[in-house]
């Protein structure tokens, strides 16, 4: 983000430290500006590449990704990393698509 500022900065105001945490815990929207960038796509696929050499646990899983716990031990899941973040994406656009029925 900070090599890119002109995604973000009219939108995150203040002092350095606040403009931080704003890049830090900012919507996760904001993510759409860079998911295009080559760069970013090959760490994405880098990181999906390393954890599938990984077993992940089941209580990290049931601690970061609790929907997902319960899907994978319903069997509706399975744990490899692509499987869990393609459940993940459902997951938010399902809220998003709820609040448009609202």
């Amino acid at each position: 983000m900070l090599s890119k500022p002109g995604n973000w900065e009219k939108y995150y105001h203040g002092d350095d430290q606040e403009r931080r945490l704003l890049r830090t815990y900012s919507y996760s929207d904001r993510v759409r500006y860079y998911w295009a960038d080559p760069e970013i796509d090959a760490a994405a696929q880098k990181l999906i590449s390393n954890l599938t050499d990984f077993s992940i646990s089941e209580n990290l899983l049931s601690r970061y990704m609790p929907e997902q716990y319960w899907q994978f031990r319903r069997g509706l899941v399975d744990a490899s990393p692509m499987s869990l973040v393609q459940s993940k994406v459902r997951e938010v656009i399902g809220v998003y698509a709820a609040a448009c029925k609202a």
